[in-house]
């Protein structure tokens, strides 16, 4: 996993890195989502995404797949929004969804 640092201004302002704004597809207009996860670590992304990201994650098979995940919840949780955000997961293939193979699947060959 790649970090990287911004240093936020007395106004409480940061500058999103490029490589993070050219990742998350933002732009000059666009609204940020911060999820604070239960062992409090931030989810940081595209608001225009969260629609089909909360769909997702209120799927039963998904939130199954994100809470038995063998690598932890935070890092299941970011493989469904790299899912989401490539264009992979889709709100159809959510509503067909009939295990979790299904999208561990999807995840490995999105990878190569």
């Amino acid at each position: 996993m790649k970090g990287f640092l911004a240093r936020m201004t007395s106004k409480g302002q940061v500058t999103v890195p490029k490589q993070i704004r050219d990742h998350l597809g933002l732009t000059k207009d666009s609204t940020l989502e911060f999820l604070i996860h239960g062992d409090g670590k931030v989810l940081v992304q595209n608001h225009q995404e969260s629609d089909i990201l909360d769909q997702a994650l209120n799927h039963p098979i998904i939130n199954s797949f994100i809470s038995n995940h063998k690598q932890g919840e935070l890092r299941a949780s970011m493989y469904i929004g790299a899912l989401i955000q490539s264009g992979v997961l889709s709100r159809k293939i959510i509503e067909s969804l009939k295990d979790s193979e299904t999208i561990e699947k999807l995840f490995n060959e999105w990878k190569q």
